[in-house]
């Protein structure tokens, strides 16, 4: 069975809907910033796991990861994301069935 980790609001998605980013103008430009889509995007094909953001996180800019990514530093690289993420922001480690045939499993409905 994979391991698929989540990176997600989880219980907390109510209190992030009102949670903003300072505005680009206001952040100090020292890091390449980047979607966080892409960045679990990248997490995930590095590590060979199944790793999963949830809409709520997924279009904010987070500055990009300084080393690569392996199955062994995968779950201290989400640590080093999450602080960079808003409080309340979570991660978890869910084992799950393989999905049914030619279908995903979807962050939004895992975080519910």
């Amino acid at each position: 069975m994979k391991n698929a980790l989540l990176i997600s609001a989880l219980l907390l998605a109510p209190m992030l809907a009102h949670a903003q980013q300072a505005p680009a103008s206001e952040r100090p430009r020292t890091e390449r910033e980047v979607a966080v889509s892409v960045i679990i995007r990248q997490l995930g094909q590095d590590s060979g796991q199944n790793v999963l953001v949830d809409s709520s996180l997924a279009a904010l800019k987070a500055p990009a990861l300084g080393k690569a990514t392996t199955k062994d530093n995968l779950e201290e690289q989400l640590d080093s994301l999450l602080r960079k993420l808003p409080d309340g922001t979570a991660w978890a480690k869910l084992y799950l069935p393989k999905p049914i045939e030619g279908k995903r499993y979807a962050a939004d409905n895992l975080s519910r």
